[in-house]
């Protein structure tokens, strides 16, 4: 044994080293280290590749103690950059000696290397539990987190974000959805947030966005007087939409074909969902291979609606210049047979939907003849006869329209 080991036992990690530097990957040598480090673990002062590798070693087979496990935690926490073997090694560690050392340095770890999924979230949720002082540690939380997990976020958090949001908008939406879930549980969370929420919500009915969450807070604002010009305004870009789910791989995008319309909605899946519009209760969906395949039945899928139509028949919304809208109310009319003056009104306003198909406008100019010839008002019966080709209207029907026009002159 070299006795400048026995006065100084970082001349035997300075040889290891040098060994290990040479290309020498020897067990023993990791073990010899390990002894030293061990006995000394001040003598741990930076990881290199050595470092890291002799210590990934030892936590593998169980040999560092608890003061060298939070020498290396130190170390690690220091780090500039993420390291899978170190971020695993960590991990090893803390199921052994679970402290908040430990778990402090894999949190600032993950959210150096930027770590977002779902998987990290076991750790952000210890480190807020635990009130660690990390920076961006409530963010990394909120980016993690399951968004169908509703039960009430940790208090600290929600008093950070009332005053420091930087969430991106589809998190401040969970955030917010899950405040309003749980408001009377807590309603001085709620109050705090209340004015943040109404102004979230106008801005985002104005971009036309619409999720789950958005949803939630939809229904618990559209009640309230200084927002119902937005929802009148902006409700009816956002109420019609589904979230649809299908989870075969193949299928690459959704075709939604209303047959009032001539032209298809494309949307594209994005991890097996797509959001779609549905505007009348017979629209045909098929799904899309990525060979251009259609299919109508043969694969499964669930829809979802985000919001229902039927739950804002109460609000008065400008339909005059949203198709959807203006669809939806015709299905409806035409279904239950309403002839009523906002019926009459819809179906000239239908009579101008961009790509309305053929049929459907026959339809509604046919209904507007018979209502004003029935209720005798000579000038808007002349006008829509004026409109009307007969070589378009079944054989059996000419006679009784040719009628009306010679009545007219």
């Amino acid at each position: 044994t070299d006795k400048r080991y026995e006065r100084n036992r970082l001349y035997k990690i300075t040889d290891i080293k040098e060994q290990y530097d040479a290309g020498c990957r020897s067990p023993i040598l990791y073990y010899e280290a390990l002894c030293v480090y061990n006995e000394e673990p001040y003598l741990l002062r930076e990881l290199t590749d050595f470092e890291i590798q002799v210590m990934n070693y030892g936590i593998k087979n169980d040999i560092p103690t608890k003061e060298l496990a939070l020498q290396y935690a130190y170390l690690a926490g220091r780090q500039k950059y993420f390291n899978p073997v170190v971020y695993r090694s960590l991990t090893r560690l803390y199921s052994k000696f679970e402290t908040e050392e430990i778990l402090s340095a894999i949190c600032s770890l993950l959210i150096k290397g930027y770590k977002r999924d779902s998987k990290y979230f076991e750790w952000y949720n210890r480190g807020v539990e635990a009130q660690l002082r990390i920076t961006q540690l409530y963010e990394f939380f909120m980016y993690s987190v399951n968004e169908d997990r509703m039960d009430p976020l940790p208090e600290p958090l929600l008093l950070y974000f009332a005053y420091n949001s930087r969430l991106n908008d589809r998190k401040r939406a969970y955030l917010y959805a899950n405040i309003i879930k749980n408001k009377q549980d807590n309603d001085y969370i709620y109050q705090l947030y209340y004015k943040g929420m109404e102004v979230f919500v106008k801005e985002q009915l104005e971009a036309h966005n619409i999720s789950s969450n958005l949803a939630t807070i939809y229904r618990e604002f559209i009640n309230k007087p200084e927002l119902s010009g937005y929802f009148a305004k902006y409700l009816p870009e956002v109420m019609f939409t589904w979230e649809l789910f299908c989870d075969n791989p193949n299928i690459a995008s959704v075709i939604v074909v209303h047959k009032e319309l001539d032209e298809a909605q494309t949307i594209p899946l994005a991890e097996g969902r797509a959001k779609i519009q549905l505007y009348t209760t017979d629209a045909h969906i098929f799904l899309i291979d990525s060979m251009g395949n259609r299919y109508s039945v043969s694969i499964d899928y669930t829809l979802n609606p985000l919001l229902r139509p039927e739950e804002f028949e109460h609000i008065t919304m400008d339909y005059e210049n949203h198709t959807g809208l203006l669809l939806y109310l015709y299905d409806h009319y035409r279904a239950n047979r309403v002839v009523s003056e906002e019926a009459i009104k819809l179906r000239k306003l239908a009579l101008s939907v961009p790509g309305l198909k053929e049929t459907y406008y026959l339809d509604c100019l046919l209904t507007l003849i018979e209502y004003y010839y029935e209720n005798y008002d000579a000038d808007l019966l002349e006008y829509y006869l004026m409109k009307l080709d007969l070589s378009k209207v079944k054989e059996s029907g000419r006679i009784k329209y040719l009628e009306y026009m010679v009545v007219r002159g």
